[in-house]
């Protein structure tokens, strides 16, 4: 990323923790730009948990605990820099009571990291306790099919470019969890989860349709690179493409991702969902962050 872009996106974020009074304890990047797959007009998505002061938290004052701004950028008026922040204190509560489903998990797998105060007993934790959102991931591939379905139908092949490309690494964020039960370790970033995803059934080569499913991984990848060309020499929403290995992606999508619908289990289950839990998490953070 751009030097300048980059300085703005952290005064933005300094500005937001004067503004709202809390202290942003992780941000990093998601979207096309963690995923390597951005051009150069890619609007900066940043995701990221703050935590207010102990005295906050035990006054009556009424407290934000999620905040999602969009501001333009006078660098480059093409880009927007998108914040999405949660209050962690009160996530953890939430997921205790296993009132939450999202892939906030995954912000912290990004490599493009603008503040990280989090430690790193405390980080393993979340990643290891709550539940991989498999079954999140999963439903926004299966819309994104739905949704390319229909476009074949009406517009004669019109694709959404961004939309393949994200499903694409998605897949394999869903191979990987089926795998590894966790998002610990998993890269974000598109050339990074296909080798990662392709070794380890390469080391499993006893898994069913084994020889199938390598073959899907490498076609996922290479349709992945025909597609961002196309989305860095045209940046708009929708394109003609009519290519074989599109009908033989979604296709194999279908026989390896869709066909099958994760089982959602309990939030913190490695942990025994318990508020004695979230007790002890907060207790950590506080050591930190009062």
């Amino acid at each position: 990323m751009d030097e300048k872009l980059r300085k703005l996106v952290f005064e933005l974020l300094l500005g937001t923790e004067k503004q709202y009074g809390f202290k942003i304890i992780f941000a990093g990047e998601t979207g096309s730009r963690s995923y390597g797959l951005e051009t150069e007009n890619s609007d900066v998505d940043i995701k990221g948990f703050f935590l207010y002061s102990e005295d906050k938290y035990l006054s009556v004052l009424k407290l934000t605990s999620y905040l999602k701004l969009n501001h333009e950028t006078k660098l480059n008026k093409d880009i927007d820099v998108d914040l999405e922040l949660i209050d962690l204190r009160k996530y953890l509560r939430d997921r205790c009571k296993n009132v939450i489903l999202d892939e906030s998990t995954l912000w912290l797998q990004t490599k493009s990291i603008y503040i990280d105060l989090i430690p790193k007993e405390l980080k393993e934790l979340l990643q290891t306790s709550i539940q991989p959102p498999i079954f999140q991931i999963w439903s926004k591939i299966s819309k994104y099919q739905q949704k390319f379905i229909k476009s074949k139908q009406l517009d004669d092949g019109l694709v959404i470019v961004k939309d393949v490309l994200n499903s694409i690494v998605q897949s394999y964020q869903v191979l990987y969890i089926k795998k590894k039960d966790s998002v610990q370790d998993m890269q974000l970033n598109f050339e990074n989860i296909y080798l990662q995803v392709k070794q380890i059934f390469q080391e499993d080569n006893n898994s069913q349709n084994y020889q199938e499913l390598l073959e899907f991984i490498d076609k996922m990848y290479e349709l992945g690179q025909v597609l961002y060309q196309l989305k860095m020499k045209d940046n708009k929403n929708r394109i003609h493409f009519e290519d074989q290995r599109l009908k033989d992606y979604f296709y194999y999508m279908q026989t390896f991702i869709l066909n099958e619908q994760p089982v959602e289990r309990n939030n913190f289950d490695h942990l025994k969902k318990s508020n004695y839990i979230f007790k002890l998490f907060v207790q950590e953070l506080s050591k930190h962050f009062v």
